[in-house]
This record gives C-alpha cells, sequence and structure tokens, in this order.
C-alpha cells in the first residue's frame, strides 16, 4: 500500500502499516487449511480469531511483519479473543524472523496471543515478536497467556538462540503455559517481563508469572531467557506429575514471588542467575493449595539443583519441604580454613557443590570475593566454584585457593538419583588454619550441560518460482536483496552471478536455479531451459578458486576473496550452527564460538572452516612440563589449574593452583586440567593411562551399545562430516541415535573415559 514500510528497529516496531481489518466481532478473520501462504503488512483485530491454521495441511506458512490483535496504532484491545491458533496438526508454519522486517505484533487479543494446541502441531517457530505489549514494547496490551503450548504438541520453538531469535513477551498473566503433555518443545533466548532491552521493567511490562507447567508437560527446555519483572513467581510448576523439564542458563530475577515454585518431578535447574527474588530462589514444595487446591498433597521428587548464580534473594535460596524430598535435611560444613573445606552428614555418593561470596559484574557473573559485613545467607552474593563426591559415610572434603579468609562458603548436596538438599554452610573463613587433608576429594568435572536443542528444521517455502523464455530467466520478488542464479547443462551447473532484479538475459541450458536467503535459510526455485547452446567464447561461468580458507584472529573473522558479491558466516558453537549475517567485505566481526563456516556461491557453493576460541577447543600449546619436583605449565588465562599425579595406573587428585607451576611427589606422570573454554587437558612426564580394559561401544541399524562401566550417566555425541555434536546423557547401555559417519560414548567412572565405534 502506497507510504507503507517495514519495521526498521532493533528492539521495538516502528512499521507503517496501511491495511486494517476490523473483524467486527466475527469468528475468525483468516481460517488457513493449504499450506506456504504469506501474511505481511496487516494490522488484524476484534475477531475471536485472528489467524487459525487448521489441521495437518497448513504447514509452511509464513506470519512476517504484521499488527495481530490490536489496530495500527496498536491501542485496540480485545479482552476475549485469540491471536494465532494452530489446531491440529499444523506444522513448520513460521511466525516472525529475525530479520526486523519480520518481526510481528501479537497483543491486544486478550485470552492468547499464540495458541498451539493438539497433536501433531510441530517444528513451528516464533521469533523475534512483540506478544503482550504495544508497539513501543512498554505498555500493556496483553493477554490471559501470552503463548500456550497444550495436549501433546511437540517440537515448537518459541525464540532461538541466534540474534533477533527471541521474543518480547510482556504484559500477560502467564509469559509461557506448558500444560496436558506438551513434549520436547524450546523456549529460548526470550525476554519474558522485561522492557525491550531485557534490563529494566515496569509493571506494565511484566507477567503475573513468567513460565507455567502443569498437567504433565515434560522433556521440555527452558534455556538462555531473562524472567525478569514478573509480579508473581518467575517460573511455577502445578502437579507432582509434572516432570523432566530443563531450566538452564536463564537469568531469572527480581520477580515478585519465588524464583521457581517447584511442584513435580525430575526436573534440572542447572547453571541459572537467581536473584532480587522477593520470596527467595527456589521453592520446592508438594502438590498443596499453593499450586493447586483441587489435587491432594502429593510428593515432590528428584529436583536437581546445580551450579549457578544467587545473590540479594529477600528469602531461602532453596526452600523445601520437610517431606517433600526425601534428600529435604542438608549436610553440615564441619571445618574451615584457608584452602580446604570438610563436612558430614550427606549421602553416599552425593556430589557436594560449593560456593562462595563474591561481586556482581556488570554482564551478571559473579567473581569469587570478600563478603559484606552485613551479609545474611539470603542476600548473599555467591557463585558456583566446585563439586567433590561425598564418600560412602557422607563425609566430604575439598581443597581449593578460592577459600580464602573473608570469603563465605556454602554448599548443595545433591544424591545420585538427583534430589538437591537445601543450601548449608554459610561460614566465613577464618585466617588461622587447621592444615589441608593430605587426600581431599577429587573434584569433579564440571558437569556436561543440558542438551542445548537444535531448532527445528524451518519448512522449505516453495512460493520463490522462475520460468525461461527467449532467452529471458524471470522469477517472482520474494523480497529478497539479491537472488543467486545458476544454469546447468550436461550435468555440469554455473554460477551467472548474483541479481538484485527479478530478470537476467541467459544462454541455453538443460535446466536454470535460483536461491535466495532472506529467512536466513535457502529458498530455491528450479525451472527448465530451452537446452544447451555453444558456450560463449571464454568459456562459462566462474571457475572454481583454488582454495577457500578462512582465519579468526581475536573477535575478527578474515576470508579469502573469491570475487562474490556476498558471503554468508556461520558459528558453531556447542554443536549448534547459527547463522549470522551476509557480508560484502573479505573480514567481519564475530562471537566467539568453536568454529566458524563462511560460504559463497561464486562458480557453485564454496564452503571454508576455520577454529574459534570458544566452548572447549584444546589451546594450542597448552603443556606441562617437569623438572626434579617441580611441574610447570603454560599460561592460559584461567583463575585455577586441577593437578592430579598418575602412579601405576592410579589417578589422584593433587590439587588447584591459581599459578603455573607446584611442587608434586615423583609418580609415572601428571595431568594439569583447566576450564577457560571448555575442559583443556596436559600430559608431561609420562603416557596417558591405558583405556580400561573392555570399555567399548557397537551400533546395529540405529541403536547404539557400550559396556557398562557402573557410570551413572554415560554422553553419547554423533561425528558427521568432520562435525562432532552433543546428542544426549543416557542411564543405562544402549540408546536410538540419528544416522552419522561414527559416534562417541564418554564416562567419568575414574575420569574421563572414551570409546568410539563406526
Amino acid at each position: 500500500e502506497p507510504r507503507s514500510s517495514v519495521n526498521t528497529s532493533q528492539l521495538t516496531f516502528n512499521a507503517d502499516i496501511r491495511i486494517q481489518i476490523d473483524g467486527g466481532g466475527a469468528d475468525y478473520i483468516f481460517r488457513i487449511q493449504s499450506p506456504e501462504n504469506t501474511f505481511r503488512g496487516l494490522a488484524a483485530y476484534d475477531s475471536d480469531v485472528i489467524f487459525e491454521f487448521l489441521n495437518e495441511n497448513a504447514d509452511g506458512n509464513r506470519l512476517i511483519g504484521n499488527i495481530i490483535g490490536s489496530d495500527r496504532g496498536t491501542n485496540f484491545e480485545n479482552r476475549g479473543g485469540i491471536g494465532i491458533r494452530m489446531d491440529t496438526g499444523p506444522d513448520q508454519n513460521i511466525i516472525g524472523t529475525p530479520n526486523l522486517a519480520d518481526r510481528n505484533v501479537i497483543s491486544g487479543n486478550g485470552s492468547y496471543g499464540i495458541r498451539i494446541n493438539h497433536g501433531p502441531s510441530s517444528m513451528n517457530i516464533v521469533q523475534n515478536n512483540i506478544i503482550g505489549l504495544d508497539a513501543t514494547g512498554t505498555r500493556d496490551r496483553g493477554h490471559n497467556i501470552g503463548v500456550d503450548i497444550q495436549w501433546y504438541t511437540f517440537r515448537n520453538q518459541i525464540g532461538g538462540l541466534g540474534r533477533n531469535e527471541g521474543n518480547l513477551i510482556g504484559g500477560n498473566g502467564s509469559g509461557v503455559d506448558f500444560s496436558h503433555s506438551a513434549v520436547n518443545n524450546f523456549v529460548l533466548g526470550n525476554r519474558i517481563g522485561t522492557l525491550p532491552d531485557g534490563n529494566g521493567f515496569t509493571s506494565e511490562t511484566a507477567n503475573g508469572r513468567g513460565v507455567i507447567l502443569k498437567d504433565d508437560p515434560n522433556g521440555n527446555y527452558v534455556g538462555h531467557n531473562i524472567i525478569r519483572g514478573n509480579s508473581s513467581d518467575g517460573i511455577w510448576h502445578r502437579h507432582n506429575y509434572t516432570g523432566r523439564n530443563t531450566f538452564a542458563f536463564n537469568e531469572i530475577s527480581e520477580n515478585g514471588g519465588w524464583g521457581a515454585l517447584i511442584t513435580g518431578h525430575d526436573d534440572i535447574y542447572f547453571d541459572n542467575i537467581v536473584a532480587d527474588n522477593r520470596n527467595g530462589g527456589y521453592d520446592i514444595t508438594n502438590n498443596d493449595s499453593r499450586t493447586n487446591a483441587n489435587f491432594p498433597n502429593q510428593r515432590t521428587e528428584r529436583t536437581t539443583v546445580r551450579l549457578g548464580h544467587f545473590y540479594d534473594n529477600g528469602g531461602p535460596l532453596i526452600d523445601i519441604d520437610s517431606d517433600a524430598h526425601p534428600n529435604a535435611d542438608p549436610g553440615r560444613i564441619t571445618g574451615l580454613g584457608p584452602g580446604a573445606v570438610f563436612g558430614d552428614r550427606t549421602c553416599n555418593g552425593c556430589i557436594v557443590d560449593f560456593y562462595v561470596s563474591g561481586s556482581v559484574n556488570g554482564d551478571g557473573t559473579v567473581s569469587p570475593g570478600n563478603a559484606p559485613s552485613n551479609w545474611t545467607p539470603n542476600s548473599l552474593t555467591s557463585t558456583w566454584v566446585g563439586a567433590v563426591r561425598a564418600n560412602s559415610s557422607g563425609d566430604f572434603s575439598m581443597a581449593s585457593s578460592v577459600i580464602q579468609p573473608g570469603r563465605v562458603i556454602w554448599a548443595i548436596a545433591t544424591t545420585p538419583n538427583g534430589e538437591s538438599s537445601e543450601a548449608f554452610g554459610h561460614t566465613e573463613v577464618e585466617s588461622r588454619g587447621f592444615g589441608i587433608e593430605s587426600n581431599p576429594s577429587s573434584p569433579l568435572p564440571r558437569p556436561a550441560a543440558p542438551a542445548q536443542p537444535l531448532p527445528p528444521i524451518p519448512y522449505q517455502s516453495s512460493v520463490l518460482s522462475c520460468s525461461a523464455n527467449n532467452g529471458t530467466l524471470s522469477w517472482n520478488d520474494v523480497g529478497a536483496n539479491e537472488y543467486f542464479v545458476f544454469a546447468t547443462t550436461n550435468g555440469n551447473e554455473t554460477y551467472l552471478g548474483a541479481q538484485s532484479g527479478t530478470r537476467l538475459s541467459v544462454a541455453g541450458a538443460n535446466t536454470y536455479r535460483i536461491t535466495e536467503w532472506s529467512d536466513g535459510f535457502a529458498n530455491t526455485a528450479t525451472c527448465a531451459g530451452p537446452g544447451p547452446e555453444p558456450e560463449p567464447a571464454g568459456g562459462g561461468g566462474q571457475p572454481q578458486p583454488a582454495e577457500f580458507t578462512c582465519s579468526i584472529n581475536g573477535d575478527r573473522l578474515s576470508w579469502s576473496n573469491e570475487g562474490a558479491a556476498e558471503y554468508y558466516v556461520r558459528t558453531v558453537d556447542g554443536g549448534v550452527e547459527t547463522f549470522i549475517a551476509g557480508f560484502r567485505g573479505t573480514s567481519a566481526t564475530v562471537p566467539d564460538a568453536d568454529s566458524y563456516i563462511v560460504i559463497h556461491w561464486s562458480g557453485g557453493r564454496n564452503e571454508a572452516t576455520c577454529g574459534g576460541s570458544g566452548g572447549g577447543q584444546q589451546p594450542t600449546g597448552f603443556s606441562c612440563s617437569i623438572n626434579g619436583n617441580t611441574l610447570t605449565w603454560t599460561n592460559e588465562g584461567a583463575s585455577e589449574y586441577f593437578v592430579r599425579t598418575v602412579d601405576g595406573g592410579v589417578e589422584t587428585f593433587v590439587g588447584g593452583f591459581q599459578g603455573t607451576s607446584a611442587t608434586v611427589a615423583a609418580v609415572d606422570s601428571y595431568i594439569v586440567i583447566h576450564w577457560v573454554g571448555g575442559r583443556n587437558e596436559a600430559r608431561c612426564g609420562g603416557s596417558e593411562p591405558a583405556q580400561p580394559t573392555g570399555f567399548s561401544c557397537s551400533v546395529s541399524g540405529s541403536t547404539l551399545t557400550w559396556s557398562d562401566e557402573g557410570a551413572s550417566t554415560y554422553y553419547v555425541r554423533t561425528v558427521t562430516g568432520g562435525t562432532e555434536t552433543f546428542f544426549n546423557g543416557f542411564q543405562g547401555t544402549s540408546a536410538t541415535v540419528p544416522n552419522a559417519d561414527s559416534y562417541k560414548v564418554i564416562h567419568w567412572v575414574g575420569g574421563r573415559n572414551e570409546t568410539s565405534c563406526s
């Protein structure tokens, strides 16, 4: 429509929409029962349902750049409507993309912003939208529920881990609501209850509760979100049969109730920041009137709370009803001095996580430091510093250089079946010491994070089409900046260049192919040509360059010049591949990652891969050496290095050291470990300990089997095309796995042990 424009704002919505549809209270405005429709640039409002995607044919549709539920000024509010309803089978629909122009405002509907309902509705993607607030992201236009996922729906994704993939969800009774056996859905990287930048909040941006789980949703993953400023609990569970959900790497802060009020079983809270919540951090409670008065008291079991940061909460860090957990009673710290801590009264094999007082950094992390003079256990700022496993009597000890006078140490004990205790200890380290136990408990490796999920595969749209007629190739405009054109003759494909328009004069060929990247993934159209013509003088197309390469220096990624109009950069971190952007030069500033992929289309698809600094790559040159009784190692910038000795095949923990050397006893060999960018290890003075006899694996069809080494968990990784990806952790000795070139199985009985099979 003349004078209309798309959104260009990084955080809000400034599109000028010139087409409004007033439903006048109708049952619905759009009911979609066919695939691959695109709705762009509309303000639609005032009906029971604005967009309804119904049944299994309504797949691969896109809603981009719309206002759904309110007028073009986002002032209208309908207190009984639904913005988007997907019911009984729609798959792979896209509601917003990371492109700023594709952001939707889904607000003013009253009942539900988005409702994904009834299996097999699956693999729908909701990204980069404002849900429940006006176009400025500051005024309440909310719903009873912002995003509702229920009734056996699966693998739907709300948000994402890449740039502009998270949603702003505020002003709702609840931000995200899982219910009724919704399984394996992902809520990633969203701002839930905040202002658009994720930092502040107001009474209008707040949801009642941030995330709700009730009526047996299981296997869902809530990660990397900011859940801040909601008027009640940040996370709220109902019903003890709700379980097996994972909450990892979230910031849960400044909520009006608990950080998380938990009723359920087998839930995992891993490495979250829990701060400034009015009632306290985690409340692990039985099913009672606080969670659902219509159900009798039922026991909450196997809630795991590990790692993370805590600071300035208004109540207990962890509060467990006396009959909610078998492990409700914490252990105790019996001795504490510079360099070591001792305790007892945990369980046989309990993992004891230690936390130390510190200060909050600008990025929300916590650095160890002295406690303030007016500290209390609940308001103390603290961060995880290490873990040990208790012996058969429940006794434990840890030696660490972070245990210094003036700091406060406290702990949480978690049973082998995953039940964490309340926090205990909260003891200040005094300047006088009592010595360090000669054989303290060995530190456990930082546990593998819950698998960061890969997003569902976006639906491959077929709206792009092309045709060839009388030497002219033409295609329809789907909003891309550039279209990449290829011709194939006698099986040989030739790149013809990048075009900003929709027409190109071409020589004869068997077929033509058009590719565009407006959604961050390839959309392709193919059409027939008249057949080959003699190749023009000088040859057709552009030859494949001799070697396409890239390199990383600090945060600057560079690549060789192949004459391409644009180069596409992807990061790979923890096995998760993320599209960054397209660049016209030969370098770009990029975030830290394990590795990088640069792609161009000069002469066909060409790719270069280069290593990065993030996530677990072995830093170049990390090594150690022994001279007499002095062990030295290279400086990798770690706050602490962990030294182990190996003598006669027996591995023994010596201690943690802040420098780059230590005095050690004479043994066969030594191991030095640090955690900068993941677990990194150097060995010196002898050979690596032998692989435990008999640890092996084999694969038959889609079943991977390995020998039983007595580990509580085995970690499976797939290797395909040289890329290694974490798959999952398993408690048995077999798993159903996807196709891959080879597999790795890892366990930690007696140290890190690994076996591979193809």
